[in-house]
C-alpha cells in the first residue's frame, strides 16, 4: 500500500491531476482489501470495523461533510445508472428524484449513528455500512474514470472526482494505519505475491511445489 500511497502524495496536488491521484489511492485501497480471501471490499470493511472502531469514527468525523457531499451528488450514486429491482416502480423523473432523496436521507442517517452509537451495540455493523455505502459511490467514480466519461478539468462530473480524491487521501492511509495496528487480525495474502529474487526472476509458478513437479 505504502508504495501506492506516496506515489498519489507526489502528484502535484490540484484540479488537472485529482483524477491521477484517485486511481493511485484506488490501487492501494484494492492492494489492501483484496488480501481477503474472497477479496470483498466488504467483509475487509467489516474487518476493520471489528478491529479499529475508535480510528474509523475519528476518520468519518473528519470527512462528514465531504461524504455527505458526494453522497447528495447524483452522478456518483449507483442508483443514477441502473435501475434495481426495488426501483421497478419509478416510471417518472419526479419519482426518480423523491426515491433518490430518501436514500440520500437514509445514508446520511447511518453516518451519523455510526458516529453517535460507536460505542454501542452494533456499532460495528454501522460503521462497516457506511463505509460500504460510501466506497459504492467511489468505486462508482473509480469505472467513470477508467472508462473514459471522467478525465480533466473541463469534464463532467468532476466535483465527484475531487471528492473522491478527497476522501480516498484520508481513508486509505487510515486503512493502512488500521491494518499495521493489528497485525494478529489475520488481514490474508495478496493476490500477486512477490515471487522470486529478481524483477524478472525465471522462477517456477507459485502454485507449483519446486523439485517435486506436485501441484499445491
Amino acid at each position: 500500500m505504502n508504495v501506492w500511497i506516496e506515489s498519489a502524495r507526489r502528484e502535484p496536488d490540484d484540479d488537472e491531476h485529482a483524477h491521477i491521484r484517485f486511481l493511485l489511492y484506488w490501487i492501494a485501497y484494492e492492494a489492501a482489501h483484496q488480501t481477503e480471501t474472497n477479496g470483498s471490499r466488504f467483509s475487509f470493511h467489516a474487518k476493520l470495523a471489528r478491529h479499529d472502531r475508535g480510528r474509523l469514527r475519528n476518520i468519518l468525523i473528519a470527512t462528514r461533510k465531504d461524504i455527505v457531499d458526494i453522497l447528495e451528488l447524483r452522478q456518483a450514486s449507483p442508483y443514477f445508472w441502473k435501475r434495481r429491482r426495488e426501483d421497478s416502480d419509478v416510471t417518472t423523473s419526479d419519482a426518480w428524484e423523491a426515491r433518490f432523496q430518501r436514500r440520500v436521507r437514509d445514508s446520511k442517517a447511518k453516518l451519523e449513528a455510526a458516529i453517535d452509537r460507536w460505542s454501542y451495540k452494533g456499532a460495528d455493523h454501522r460503521i462497516k455500512g457506511t463505509l460500504n455505502t460510501l466506497f459504492d459511490n467511489l468505486n462508482l467514480v473509480r469505472q467513470q474514470i477508467v472508462h473514459g466519461g471522467s478525465a480533466g478539468p473541463q469534464s463532467r462530473g468532476r466535483t465527484q472526482v475531487l471528492l473522491g480524491t478527497r476522501l480516498l487521501a484520508d481513508f486509505v492511509p487510515c486503512f493502512r494505519d488500521s491494518i499495521a495496528s493489528n497485525l494478529d487480525a489475520h488481514w490474508g495474502n495478496p493476490p500477486f505475491p512477490r515471487v522470486g529474487t529478481g524483477p524478472d526472476d525465471t522462477c517456477p509458478p507459485p502454485w507449483l511445489d519446486r523439485g517435486t513437479g506436485s501441484t499445491r
